[in-house]
């Protein structure tokens, strides 16, 4: 049989990949593709920067193969990103300080626990994102003996959450309240993946156009407080095959 080849699963949590690899992997078989996931929330790191957010992808990378020395970057098909979006398009006059010292989100406006913060966190986040959509590989150059490699690369985002764009869900939720919701929405599609991607491409989750137009939408007006995502592309576009 024809050995496997990888896709790595970039995500921000547990429930990330409890709610999507079971129903990527099913899809992806006859591909013979076998996901590896990686939690790594990239885009919330306070130090991160378009200027070394490439570099920081690299260093996770490295970190799963030295994890799995029997897996080198030529098994490796290419890396899907998954981000939630957190309202990082919004202008900055749509976050407002919050009076009940915590931060929560409406269609229409953040209300910061710290206004200053959240607005610096907003700015960092959508020019991070601009740039990581624009990339279509990642490369790590040679160095010091160190083999480099060039990895296809593409993102994809829920908005402003995994659980309002998966599940029309709204508010905090524990870790342990994610997870349950996560399990309980991948057993809804185990038998029948293809009702998984009929239901990433309704209406009330979808939003429309190529990579491109999606995300030029979401980073426009409050477009990333309102419940989307472009995760179907993926299924239309089968990366890396």
């Amino acid at each position: 049989m024809k050995e496997k080849k990888i896709v790595l699963f970039l995500v921000e949590g547990t429930s990330d990949i409890e709610a999507l690899e079971s129903n990527f992997e099913e899809i992806y078989k006859k591909y013979n593709i076998k996901f590896k996931p990686l939690r790594y929330d990239i885009t919330a790191e306070e130090n991160s920067n378009c200027k070394n957010i490439e570099s920081l992808l690299v260093e996770k990378i490295d970190e799963f193969f030295n994890r799995h020395p029997e897996i080198t970057h030529k098994d490796i098909l290419g890396i899907i990103q998954i981000v939630d979006m957190d309202g990082a398009g919004i202008p900055a006059e749509n976050i407002k300080q919050s009076e009940e010292k915590k931060t929560f989100y409406t269609e229409h406006y953040i209300f910061a626990k710290d206004k200053q913060r959240l607005t610096a966190r907003n700015i960092r986040k959508r020019s991070i994102l601009c740039f990581l959509k624009d990339k279509e590989m990642i490369e790590k150059h040679k160095r010091n003996g160190d083999n480099g490699y060039r990895i296809k690369y593409n993102i994809y985002y829920f908005s402003r959450n995994l659980e309002h764009a998966l599940y029309n869900k709204d508010g905090e939720y524990t870790k342990e309240m994610k997870e349950e919701l996560a399990l309980e929405f991948a057993d809804r599609f185990e038998d029948n993946p293809e009702k998984f991607i009929q239901y990433l491409s309704s209406k009330d989750i979808m939003i429309s156009g190529s990579y491109e137009e999606t995300w030029n939408y979401i980073l426009s007006g409050l477009h990333s407080l309102q419940r989307g995502s472009n995760l179907h592309l993926i299924f239309q576009e089968i990366p890396f095959i």
